[in-house]
């Protein structure tokens, strides 16, 4: 077969008749990528002047789970279709001959999801005509970002609280006491307020009446309230500059993740009433597990709060399941799922939920220091950065989340076996 000539005029419509044979070559017997390129661990797709499939290597088949015949020939975006700025790329790519570097994207197709980074570079005559995709797995990159971004914002908390504990502390605990001297006085009933108010030439159940009329009572409870909502969130903050190692000793991580879960057991989350009792409580340990160099009181602290978090994420399905447990499959009941697993060096813990999930968003903040996951009033936005520090500054471990909307949730604490003198993970 012989290609027709290109046009003098038509430099692009040269390019492509004169590589037309050779696309027709690699569309027959030669689909593999040669030699080392076929060998390479990063995915590789050639794609030929119709936006087409026509090479691939190993990595590649491996990743997308196609065979052959389902490979070969399909367009690239539909391909991919998850990668929405693909198209527009490889238009770019065939049009001007340049590189083509795109963002980041979530690859939902693996479970748990992956991170890839795409590239796209022109093609050649002895290769391919089109061009070639490079997909790059990101995910631990992106992961270790994450981790020391949000170190650095922990660090800073942590050196603010020393400030803030002194320069509010003080302030805020005189003012909480005054109004606190200030109703004691108003009150009606007590022995002192009652002689005064008579040398003074009235009844002290007038001006209580008075006072009560015009809220001033409702007034002061208010404030005394919101001045230990202040003190709370100054304490919590606190936590980040304390690091107390005088209980530090080799513990069972079992029998503490047990214990925490024995506790969340008894008790039932009055806000978004939920009985942690009719949630399914699941165990997956190893055998032999070893011990582990720990703060029993901090780790429990944390084993406690991602528990509540996790029957916090599954009010919506034990209302539900409640409601229609006669109809649904055993897989739709409320679970919670514990897991203890050995490394080399590490303890691996997760605590997954099968409830509603975290977006995206959601997911990559929910560590930062006051970003409230629930309701306005409701914590102070600081109990999983609070957990996030215990494991990573006070443990020298890892804390990470793995969630997907109405799929659940998989928090992973990774503590290191022994005391290092240079936590093994930052």
């Amino acid at each position: 077969m012989v290609d027709k000539p290109a046009e003098r005029d038509a430099p692009g419509q040269q390019r492509r008749a004169k590589s037309t044979g050779t696309v027709s070559k690699l569309n027959g017997a030669n689909k593999q990528l040669p030699g080392n390129l076929d060998c390479l661990p990063l995915p590789l797709l050639g794609i030929n002047l119709d936006k087409r499939i026509c090479l691939y290597n190993r990595a590649a088949v491996t990743l997308l789970g196609l065979c052959e015949q389902q490979l070969l020939g399909k367009s690239l975006p539909q391909l991919l279709p998850e990668f929405s700025q693909l198209a527009d790329a490889l238009d770019q790519v065939l049009t001007t001959g340049t590189c083509v570097h795109l963002g980041r994207f979530p690859w939902r197709r693996a479970e748990p999801s992956r991170l890839f980074e795409l590239s796209l570079y022109p093609g050649s005559e002895e290769l391919v005509a089109g061009a070639l995709l490079r997909i790059d797995d990101v995910t631990e990159q992106a992961q270790r970002e994450e981790f020391f971004i949000l170190q650095e914002k922990l660090e800073s908390i942590s050196n603010l609280a020393t400030g803030v504990s002194h320069e509010i502390n003080n302030p805020l605990a005189s003012i909480l006491q005054n109004l606190q001297v200030m109703r004691n006085r108003l009150h009606p009933n007590l022995p002192k307020n009652i002689e005064l108010a008579a040398e003074c030439g009235f009844d002290i159940d007038h001006l209580d009446q008075y006072i009560e009329q015009r809220g001033i009572h409702a007034i002061l409870n208010a404030a005394i309230e919101a001045g230990k909502k202040a003190a709370d969130v100054v304490q919590n903050m606190l936590n980040f500059s304390h690091k107390d190692n005088s209980d530090f000793q080799y513990h069972n991580i079992s029998t503490l993740l047990d214990k925490a879960a024995e506790l969340a057991t008894g008790s039932i989350n009055r806000n978004q009433g939920i009985d942690f009792r009719k949630i399914e409580l699941v165990r997956q340990y190893d055998q032999e597990l070893p011990a582990c160099y720990c703060s029993p009181g901090q780790l429990q602290q944390v084993f406690l709060h991602l528990l509540n978090a996790g029957a916090n994420a599954l009010s919506k399905r034990l209302h539900f399941w409640e409601k229609h447990r006669a109809t649904l499959p055993s897989e739709e009941k409320p679970r919670l799922i514990l897991r203890l697993k050995k490394r080399e060096k590490a303890l691996l813990c997760e605590i997954e939920d099968n409830g509603c999930g975290m977006e995206e968003e959601l997911r990559k903040r929910i560590f930062e220091p006051f970003y409230a996951t629930r309701k306005p009033g409701i914590g102070t936005g600081l109990g999983m950065s609070t957990c996030y520090f215990i494991i990573c500054k006070n443990h020298g471990g890892r804390m990470s989340v793995n969630s997907r909307p109405d799929l659940g949730s998989r928090f992973t604490l990774e503590l290191p076996l022994h005391p290092p003198n240079n936590p093994p993970f930052q």
